[in-house]
């Protein structure tokens, strides 16, 4: 029971990056960068489903006149999506955890209490369970870096060129 307790922990977070992730992002973002700059906006707009994170990110963007509202938008968005994104992310390494101690628990039972034949399918179990852990976390962390590589581009896209920050004035040495 614990077993199937853990890679259902670890199997939440993987649904959880999946509903968060836009799987036609790589597409979007394509398309973008053969369209004008001041249509880009609206474009996202059109494309995206009322609801979704890119909907309100195009939403905010606009309504926002000025350019350091737009950057401000866009920081917001973005918190939001990482956000998103990080919720659970321990989940499925707790599950590992949890599949490994309670397959060695109830084995060490099993033992003590003279059900030594027990064990292996206890250790068996516990361990099927874990590696269902371990690729829900693989799977799961695939997923956030490629939602984050697309994501960086449309905010490139979306943002335009952003001014130059300004350079830290080195103070004198001596």
């Amino acid at each position: 029971m614990l077993a199937g307790a853990a890679a259902t922990l670890a199997q939440a977070q993987l649904s959880v990056v999946t509903r968060v992730a836009t799987p036609a992002l790589q597409e979007l973002v394509s398309s973008l960068r053969r369209a004008a700059p001041e249509q880009r906006v609206a474009l996202v707009r059109e494309r995206s489903l009322a609801g979704t994170w890119l909907r309100d990110l195009a939403d905010a963007l606009l309504a926002t006149p000025h350019e350091d509202a737009r950057i401000a938008a866009l920081n917001d968005a973005l918190i939001d999506l990482d956000h998103a994104l990080r919720r659970g992310a321990a989940w499925p390494r707790a599950g590992l955890r949890l599949a490994l101690a309670s397959a060695g628990l109830c084995s060490v039972l099993a033992f003590v209490l003279g059900a030594a034949s027990l064990v292996p399918w206890l250790l068996g179990l516990g361990g099927l369970s874990a590696i269902a852990c371990a690729r829900a976390d693989r799977r799961a962390r695939a997923l956030v870096d490629a939602q984050r590589r697309d994501v960086d581009a449309l905010v490139g896209l979306l943002a335009g060129p952003l001014p130059p920050s300004p350079r830290p004035r080195r103070r004198p040495r001596g």
